[in-house]
């Protein structure tokens, strides 16, 4: 906008915008001209000067500048506007609107339509809908949109809300949100817009077809429906409100619906590598069901860039591959991927690791003297004749599938993994640990073909339920480990002291 900066006796004004025309009017007020009316653009004024009348002038107590609504009265004006809209519309409304529309009504599919700040009456979508406002930057030159905001939204009938997110939550401490159920609209006053930004509103429509339906609403309350449970939701009469009521009942019916836990799914199936107890878990012990073996010498936790570790290797072929100055595996030869062989390598010198994959024949990356990144292939476990006696632990193996088994061959060209299905009676198990951290010597097994397996630690699962607890608590695994693993217990409450029970262990951990 622009304002008038001169008046003269000629009756004109002039604009701080040459681009916009400014016309000034004078009131019939006999010999004076104290008072007069101006435009410029959409900025209107009166002045009033002190001038003496000869006659009686009009009482004007105050004259107070008012700028023009940008929302129209709730009554019809009393005479015409100047101008007719852009274009007619398609069809009458069925009662008079109490508000207008910023522009002739049309359908928007996604597209905006700008509407003006202050008091804004916005209707509530339907069925199928979506309504949204927005702010956002708009180039008043190409009209491109940036920077958007989301600030209120209607869905599927219901009324206006707050979107997500930290704008609107503070846009609506202050503004608030007035929805009237007779008329399916709500009210909010818009503030003020700065420089090239715009409130936009929003339409969209969709639907969804049923079994789509179904999928999102079991994808809100399970773990993600089966194909199974989709087509039994469609063979289902009635409308899809009652069979989601209706399946909502049962699960909440203890008597029909088992209740289940998260955490004890989860505990029950979690088996992930562990090569150093921690607070919440400590590793399993290789005579334990369920422990896990691989034929590869080298795994991403020995790769791992904290880890103090490195690799030491001794010999000029065969080799010894010592990881923590352990003995891993012998080779015979090491070849390099780039052709290299033969090389000379120092055995008090510590290699780190630059990258290993999982498998035999996989590469393993290590780093030379001169800090080349060096790969040659993954090993698989061999203690060769003349250097069986090289690992401090070993486990003598079933070979039978169903004690221990080959898994994930889809991951692997070979029967690199597998488990132990049940726990291994041997009196060699005694000589092992019961913990083994990382860094210590490892666990090694043999298979009655020569095969050779290293023990991989995962994550030992114990049972400790209201029915089945650990008796003391934990304390053993916390000794141990060194302190390393937690005890499992928890201070009494009024909500388990019902529960609670003494332990007289040695190793009982306390009770807060």
């Amino acid at each position: 906008t622009c304002s008038c900066t001169d008046v003269n006796d000629e009756n004109t004004c002039t604009c701080l915008d040459p681009t916009t025309s400014c016309t000034l009017y004078w009131p019939d007020l006999k010999e004076t001209k104290s008072m007069w009316f101006k435009t410029c653009g959409q900025v209107s004024e009166y002045f009033i000067a002190d001038m003496k009348f000869t006659d009686t002038p009009p009482v004007i107590e105050e004259v107070v500048f008012v700028p023009p609504s940008m929302l129209p009265s709730m009554n019809p004006s009393a005479e015409p506007s100047l101008a007719p809209t852009d274009s007619h519309s398609s069809s009458p409304t069925g009662n008079p609107t109490k508000l207008p529309t910023p522009s002739p009504t049309t359908h928007h599919h996604g597209h905006e339509i700008r509407i003006p700040s202050g008091q804004t009456v916005l209707q509530i979508s339907q069925v199928d809908q979506l309504f949204t406002l927005t702010k956002a930057h708009v180039d008043n030159t190409t009209g491109a949109i940036s920077h958007i905001v989301p600030i209120a939204r209607s869905y599927n009938g219901h009324n206006w809300e707050a979107s997500p997110g930290d704008f609107a939550t503070d846009f609506f401490r202050v503004q608030t949100l007035t929805c009237t159920n007779n008329d399916n609209t709500c009210v909010v006053v818009l503030p003020s817009l700065g420089f090239e930004e715009s409130y936009l509103l929003s339409t969209y429509e969709y639907s969804l077809q049923e079994r789509d339906e179904i999928a999102r609403f079991l994808e809100k309350t399970t773990f993600g429906p089966t194909p199974s449970e989709l087509n039994a939701w469609v063979a289902q009469p009635g409308a899809m409100h009652d069979k989601m009521v209706s399946w909502i009942e049962l699960q909440m019916d203890a008597a029909l619906t088992r209740t289940t836990s998260h955490r004890e799914y989860f505990r029950t199936r979690v088996n992930s590598r562990l090569a150093q107890s921690r607070r919440a878990a400590r590793a399993n012990h290789a005579c334990n069901a369920n422990s896990r073996w691989r034929k590869f010498a080298f795994s991403g936790k020995d790769a791992i860039y904290y880890t103090p570790y490195s690799l030491r290797i001794s010999g000029k072929g065969p080799y010894i591959i010592y990881y923590a100055d352990h003995p891993r595996v012998v080779v015979p030869n090491i070849t390099f991927t780039d052709g290299t062989t033969n090389y000379q390598f120092n055995d008090t010198f510590q290699y780190r690791f630059c990258g290993i994959t999982e498998r035999v024949g996989g590469n393993v990356g290590i780093y030379l003297e001169d800090g080349s990144c060096k790969k040659f292939p993954n090993p698989s476990i061999e203690f060769g004749s003349g250097f069986e006696e090289l690992p401090e632990f070993v486990l003598d193996l079933p070979d039978d599938p169903e004690v221990l088994r080959s898994i994930d061959e889809a991951q692997s060209e070979e029967d690199d993994l597998h488990i132990l299905l049940s726990e291994l009676n041997s009196t060699s198990c005694d000589e092992v640990p019961e913990v083994v951290e990382e860094g210590d010597a490892p666990v090694f097994g043999r298979l009655p073909n020569g095969t050779w397996l290293i023990h991989d630690p995962h994550v030992l699962l114990e049972t400790n339920t209201l029915d089945d607890f650990i008796v003391d608590g934990g304390g053993a695994t916390q000794l141990a480990t060194g302190g390393l693993t937690w005890c499992s217990n928890v201070p009494r409450t009024f909500a388990n002291e019902h529960s609670c029970a003494i332990s007289e262990a040695a190793s009982a951990c306390s009770s807060t």
